[in-house]
């Protein structure tokens, strides 16, 4: 059984961390992290990552959990993050906007069984992944993009390994939501308003310096870390590499990648049928929707 607790979620720069400190403090309840990126110590200017005395007002769980170069994956973390709620003396809110994360620990993970690394061996030798991939499994190949070679070879390693599609083993699977979900819904001219305020204040605070720490202190280490290629990080890198000219360029480049990243985010959870969304900074009608749920027991969805 899980403790009460409520997801805060939507999209990058939507006030989703100010509210739920302000929240959580109140009500006395603590804060597991669902922004992947806020897993790793020294990405922190980039990320928007809570001060050190934000983050003492309240317990955080899954901030800074990681060093430059491991990665918490979305399975493992699902794994960690509910055995914390399973702390059923405590309410939590779990806060942020990677939703593959937030989905892992809602609704749990495919049960699908350890590759064989022989058959990652087999898959990685497979001269068009692709062709094969729409033989043995059409309805995932016409899903994605037949350039993801990750989702590809993701997708050939499970046939190979269960002789089954992962389309089936994705039927197969429709477990129910836990927890109901709230965010935000700013009006879109707004939001890039905020973007684009956010990033000017995260280059006056020195992203580019932090970026370039990470690269001199970790040089081979970060060739192939996912968190080094995320919205912002990449663009900084590119910039250093002389691809992005100047920084005026960087900060519009940087703008235009986390409004598309926003965009992505907003389709991603106005899917999601358990999120209830307030307008752009009803912050009151928020905490009052939450108090009812946490103080009548409707946390559920």
């Amino acid at each position: 059984m899980r403790a009460p607790h409520v997801y805060v979620v939507g999209q990058t720069a939507s006030g989703k961390t100010r509210f739920s400190l302000d929240f959580a403090e109140d009500f006395g309840l603590e804060i597991i992290n669902t922004d992947s990126l806020l897993f790793y110590r020294d990405l922190n200017i980039g990320t928007a990552k809570p001060s050190r005395e934000e983050l003492a007002l309240v317990k955080h769980h899954f901030v800074d959990v990681c060093d430059i170069g491991e990665e918490l994956t979305a399975s493992r973390f699902e794994k960690l993050a509910s055995k914390t709620l399973e702390d059923t003396n405590k309410k939590f809110l779990c806060v942020g906007g990677s939703g593959f994360y937030i989905k892992a620990l809602d609704l749990g993970l495919l049960p699908l069984p350890d590759t064989d690394p022989k058959i990652k061996a087999q898959v990685l030798e497979i001269s068009d992944p692709a062709s094969e991939l729409k033989k043995v499994d059409p309805n995932f190949f016409d899903k994605i993009s037949p350039n993801d070679l990750y989702r590809v070879g993701r997708a050939l390693e499970v046939y190979r390994q269960t002789g089954k599609p992962l389309t089936l083993w994705q039927k197969e699977f429709n477990p129910k939501p836990v927890a109901k979900k709230i965010a935000f819904d700013w009006d879109r001219s707004e939001l890039h308003k905020r973007i684009k305020l956010r990033t000017k204040q995260m280059l006056n605070l020195g992203f580019v310096g932090e970026v370039e720490a990470l690269l001199r202190d970790n040089p081979n280490i970060l060739k192939n870390w996912k968190p080094i290629s995320s919205v912002g990080y990449l663009q900084v890198v590119q910039y250093l590499n002389g691809v992005i000219k100047t920084l005026s360029d960087l900060e519009d480049e940087i703008v235009l990648r986390t409004v598309q990243l926003s965009k992505r985010q907003k389709t991603w959870f106005k899917k999601d049928e358990t999120v209830t969304w307030f307008k752009a900074d009803d912050f009151d009608k928020a905490k009052d929707f939450l108090k009812t749920a946490f103080e009548e027991n409707l946390w559920k969805a």
